[in-house]
This record gives structure tokens, sequence and C-alpha cells, in this order.
């Protein structure tokens, strides 16, 4: 049996997880939501060659090096494994680079049986009726404690 393609054309309202947002003509949609995806595309254009950025593979790898970046605002001293592992650890929570609004946090607490995730809830979105994504919204998020 072959795979079957899906778009929101062939299922109205289909609600699909969502991927990172890309691209260098975003949807209508997207404008405003997160800087992260316009901030992407001025550093592909300024330090990057013949970077494709409607291919989420680099909106994924910016997305990870910017969260990080974030993790590690403030850090001090000796940069070793140990400062950045304890700078990381207690960060206050923050926004997730990418998304669109999605807060993150990496004190081991988001969910205690695997304490490397770092963020609570996730991102979906509705197709259109082109299959493409219509709106991301934030779903299952509750503030990480302390």
């Amino acid at each position: 049996m072959g795979a079957t393609r899906c778009t929101g054309a062939r299922l109205p309202g289909l609600n699909q997880p969502a991927e990172p947002i890309a691209g260098r003509n975003p949807p209508a949609w997207y404008l405003g939501l997160s800087s992260v995806g316009s901030l992407f595309t001025k550093v592909a254009d300024t330090y990057g060659k013949d970077i494709d950025t409607s291919i989420q593979d680099g909106m994924i790898m910016f997305m990870l090096t910017a969260g990080l970046q974030t993790a590690l605002d403030g850090i001090s001293g000796d940069i070793t494994a140990a400062t950045i592992t304890s700078t990381i650890k207690a960060m206050k929570e923050a926004e997730l680079p990418g998304g669109a609004g999605l807060q993150f946090r990496c004190n081991g607490k988001a969910f205690p049986q695997t304490p490397a995730v770092c963020v609570r809830g996730g991102l979906a979105t509705i197709l259109d009726d082109k299959g493409q994504p219509a709106t991301y919204k934030v779903l299952g998020y509750t503030p990480i404690p302390d």
C-alpha cells in the first residue's frame, strides 16, 4: 500500500503538528508572530551564500543556536562545561526563538521524568485549502516551576 498525501483541501480543518516557521516570503499570518524568521533570513542573506531559506533545516539550526544563546544569557566567569550547565539550569523561563510564543526553561522541571526536556506544550496549526499552515497556536503550555 502506497503513501497517501493528505492536504487541507481533502481534509478540511486537519490539525497538524507545527514545523518551525521559515522562508523568504512568509505567509501573511506569520508577520508579527515571531521575529526569529525574519532575523534568520537577514542573517542568511548577510553572512551566507546560496542558502535556501525555504527549507526548514537551516531555520531549525538557527532556532537551536538562538535558544542556546538565550539560555546562556548572562553567563560569566570561565566558560566550562560546568558553567554552561549551571547557567542553562538557572535560566528564567523565556520565549523559545521561532516558537510562536512558546516558553522554555531548562531546569529539569518541565517533565521531571525526562529532565532534558525544556518545553511544556507544543504548537499546532490548521491547514488551509492548499495544505499550508493557516495559524500557529500554542497548546498544552503551563509555566515551568522554579
